[in-house]
């Protein structure tokens, strides 16, 4: 990752349009620099619209992690696309497909016409999505804060994605060595060139995930003084490996740790140490957030949170992240949906797009969107006047 930020430039994402995807047969919208509400009862869409957007940016779904999900259900074709206006650089046309007219739905990914892998399109569009369930990032298990992390560190400039793909293929052909000794289909000759493989992956996956909390702690107190002024201290660290300590394995620890648990992993069929165990800490005086943290206070740490990575994506990519907040103001007082909307307006952000289920006066004034939808049975219209 690069210390000093870029020379921001804005891309924006001005138009969307998804045939079969979820409830919505065909939609075409026009999005605006700067902040589209979008209203609707609970079940017309609103969330669609946002998925949609996310799945542009981040190339799958911030939903399912099944394609026939997010296809309309009667549907065997299923596409997402969106138009990126990168200034100087021109428009970019991004199109997420699912085609199932041969029976197992597949994925494609093209960028400009032209079919793509992945890291062709992660990153165009800097994208942070908010939602009600990032609760669980202080509620849930490490898998959630896992997740967190790695779509920060996957969005940004770097070798970080392709580390952690490689860590994940080489994982998983250790992992299948694993379940064929146990089987007795294999002698395991080729276990420590896949354990190499594993370690030297980990090691380069720790680091980065390392250096993406750093600097997420840089922000993270700042921000969380911002709308909670008598915050209690609260601290967010890294666990390596989940180790508490903090410690990071050399190769060496690494190797004799993989060692010493190898005949449970065998049984298991599975590795039991690497970075696939990774955890980020939450604190509050010391103690787990998850176990002392009020229902207030997860809110404003998850905020808090989620406000650091849209500083560390604007400060290491080219552009300020797209938002995407899912219902998320319900969830506050007007206090604190102002001080957080006042964070994230320009030059935080250039476009947000938030979901409500009604256009209260309240949430109008302090929202003050530039573009109002409106969402019912999967069809979209315009409020504005």
């Amino acid at each position: 990752m690069h210390r000093n930020a870029p020379a921001t430039v804005d891309t924006l994402l001005t138009e969307l349009e998804l045939v079969a995807f979820r409830n919505m047969n065909r939609l075409q919208l026009s999005i605006p620099r700067g902040i589209t509400l979008i209203t609707g009862a609970n079940g017309q869409g609103k969330t669609n619209i946002l998925e949609a957007v996310a799945t542009i940016g981040l190339t799958k779904s911030p939903r399912s992690a099944s394609l026939r999900e997010s296809m309309k259900w009667d549907a065997t074709y299923s596409r997402i696309r969106g138009v990126l206006d990168t200034g100087e650089r021109g428009l970019d046309e991004c199109i997420v497909e699912i085609d199932a007219r041969e029976g197992m739905p597949r994925k494609r990914l093209l960028l400009n016409g032209e079919s793509v892998a992945a890291s062709a399109l992660i990153g165009r569009l800097p994208t942070v999505l908010f939602t009600p369930d990032h609760l669980s990032l202080v509620s849930g298990g490490p898998e959630e804060r896992r997740r967190f992390l790695d779509i920060v560190l996957t969005q940004l400039p770097g070798d970080g994605r392709n580390d952690l793909l490689r860590y994940s293929r080489s994982l998983l052909q250790r992992n299948h060595l694993l379940r064929a000794m146990r089987d007795g289909t294999s002698d395991g000759m080729e276990l420590p060139a896949f354990t190499e493989m594993c370690i030297a992956s980990a090691i380069a996956v720790m680091a980065h995930r390392q250096r993406v909390i750093s600097e997420l702690a840089g922000a993270f107190t700042d921000h969380l003084s911002a709308f909670t002024p008598d915050a209690e201290v609260t601290a967010l660290c890294y666990a390596p490996c989940g180790r508490e300590s903090g410690q990071f394995p050399t190769r060496e620890q690494f190797l004799s740790e993989m060692h010493a648990r190898l005949s449970r992993d065998v049984a298991a069929g599975s590795t039991s140490f690497g970075p696939h165990r990774d955890d980020l800490l939450l604190s509050i005086h010391s103690r787990p957030a998850r176990s002392v943290a009020s229902q207030g206070q997860r809110r404003s740490i998850v905020l808090a949170l989620l406000l650091s990575s849209v500083d560390l994506l604007r400060n290491h990519t080219e552009t300020p992240p797209l938002l995407l907040l899912d219902d998320v103001l319900s969830e506050l007082d007007a206090d604190r949906q102002e001080r957080f909307l006042e964070r994230l307006r320009a030059p935080a952000t250039s476009q947000i797009l938030i979901t409500a289920t009604d256009a209260a006066d309240d949430l109008l004034r302090l929202a003050r969107p530039d573009h109002h939808l409106t969402v019912r049975n999967g069809e979209v219209s315009s409020t504005d006047d």
